[in-house]
């Protein structure tokens, strides 16, 4: 599905099964931060939609968990620009 040309569009989701507002809103908020560390490596004008799920009881993923499971997700659905993230790793 694409979006508007040069730009991307994100939606997150966390449903009530998640948790309270409080760990769902945390939840979000960490998805979309991680989002944005990625987005220059992500292809220009796609439709992103993420959904929180886990046990009201499991532990709350850490920022870090989120990360390696989004970039993951983005190499499996051929979203992630390789090229550039190969270039900036190799300046550093």
């Amino acid at each position: 599905m694409e979006g508007k040309p040069g730009r991307n569009a994100l939606g997150v989701v966390a449903g009530k099964k998640t948790g309270k507002s409080v760990r769902r809103n945390r939840l979000k908020r960490l998805i979309k931060e991680n989002y944005r560390l990625y987005e220059e490596f992500i292809h220009s004008g796609m439709m992103l939609v993420f959904i929180a799920k886990a046990k009201k009881d499991s532990q709350m993923p850490d920022f870090f968990e989120i990360r390696h499971e989004m970039k993951y997700l983005f190499l499996r659905a051929g979203a992630f620009d390789k090229q550039k993230w190969e270039s900036l790793r190799n300046k550093a």
